[in-house]
């Protein structure tokens, strides 16, 4: 279970696109039914305001429908249920405030290693990779003008 760089989001490849929306979901549900994700690589989740978790599933989701899926209306509901969703949606955290500390440029690099694996095993096809790579690439050359 991860939630991927918010940064990434745009240039995920599909497979791992879709796939952030169910593990919101699991995240989710976890966090409403237990009050916690119960997963180390998550954890630290609760260190935040829910409503950056919130903005981050919109982050997703808007993805998700840009590319042309579907996210169908129970998900949505789902997602009110369980972390307020429809009241993050009308105050949404700016983009640079998701998850601040926590997606840093350390957590950049792990997420982009964690997806050169995938594509070295073949799970990513490599038009999809190359969009990974040049998002991160660009990010590191302009962290390095400042």
């Amino acid at each position: 279970m991860r939630l991927w760089h918010k940064s990434l989001i745009d240039v995920l490849p599909g497979q791992q696109l879709v796939a952030q929306l169910r593990e919101c979901m699991c995240i989710a549900r976890n966090i409403y039914e237990h009050g916690t994700p119960n997963h180390i690589l998550v954890n630290v989740i609760t260190e935040y305001p829910e409503s950056h978790f919130g903005s981050y599933i919109d982050l997703v989701m808007k993805e998700m429908m840009k590319r042309g899926y579907t996210v169908i209306n129970k998900t949505a509901y789902k997602f009110q249920v369980y972390i307020h969703y429809k009241d993050y949606r009308m105050h949404p955290e700016p983009f640079y405030q998701i998850f601040k500390d926590w997606h840093d440029d350390e957590y950049l690099l792990i997420c982009y290693y964690n997806l050169l694996e995938k594509f070295l095993r073949g799970g990513i096809p490599i038009e999809e990779w190359e969009s990974v790579q040049h998002k991160v690439n660009e990010l590191i050359r302009r962290k390095e003008k400042k």
